[in-house]
């Protein structure tokens, strides 16, 4: 049976949230504060358009599910409690009708979440305080045990990307891939790439521009390479 596009795309991404996507990739218990459900934050989407994001409420689930982190530290603020002056920029309603207050993502929507992944992403992939569990988490068992044989003791997160094995490297990038967005048909369904290799090797170049003034640690080179997934339309649509 071949369901619809948005159909099976919905799905799979309900099911990510409630943690089976990422069964291989359990977050570590001191990560897995409860979502906060009480907090302020828009249940309203854009207007239905060829292209059906989340409404802000479903997005920071979304969020909250990948970058458990990114709760805490470096100022992540603005992300689960919206100001009055920010609810109507990222698709609240318009009081008098209760229809989306823009019909689709405006510049202050990508500033709002460009903000937001900023700040979960430097919490998850370079932390304030490592340890092997949030390393673990962060970076997956393959680069995890790379690690613990080639240079025992440093951090991952302090390497440089260019000392990593190509191999490592790209089942790293695919893992978040996975994580982020959903294996191979999912991919395929938004149309514009033909796999999860396909997809991770162009958000790869996007990361290698945006750290291309100096060459980045590994952290640095994942923070990049997630800022750039989490912009597509593959991560904020459904």
């Amino acid at each position: 049976m071949n369901f619809p596009n948005d159909f099976k795309n919905a799905v799979f991404r309900l099911l990510a949230l409630s943690g089976f996507a990422a069964a291989a990739m359990s977050a570590p218990s001191a990560l897995s504060a409860p979502y906060p459900m009480g907090a302020e934050i828009s249940r309203v989407s854009f207007s239905p358009k060829q292209i059906r994001y989340f409404t802000p409420f479903d997005l920071m689930a979304v969020f909250h599910q990948i970058f458990p982190a990114g709760e805490v530290g470096y100022g992540v603020t603005g992300c689960y409690s919206l100001s009055e002056v920010d609810r109507p920029v990222i698709g609240d309603a318009l009081p008098s009708t209760g229809e989306p207050a823009i019909g689709e993502p405006s510049f202050g929507f990508v500033v709002w979440v460009s903000r937001c992944l900023q700040g979960m992403t430097k919490a998850t992939y370079d932390p304030l305080v490592f340890t092997p569990e949030s390393e673990r988490f962060a970076y997956g068992p393959d680069f995890f045990a790379w690690r613990e044989q080639a240079v025992p003791g440093q951090q991952i997160a302090h390497l440089p990307w260019r000392s990593v094995p190509t191999a490592i490297q790209d089942g790293f990038l695919a893992k978040e891939i996975l994580r982020m967005v959903g294996p191979d048909d999912v991919i395929r369904d938004f149309g514009n790439f033909a796999s999860v290799a396909d997809f991770a090797r162009d958000r790869s170049l996007k990361g290698r521009a945006a750290t291309a003034a100096s060459p980045p640690t590994v952290a640095e080179f994942a923070e990049a390479f997630a800022f750039a997934v989490g912009l597509s339309d593959e991560f904020l649509s459904y």
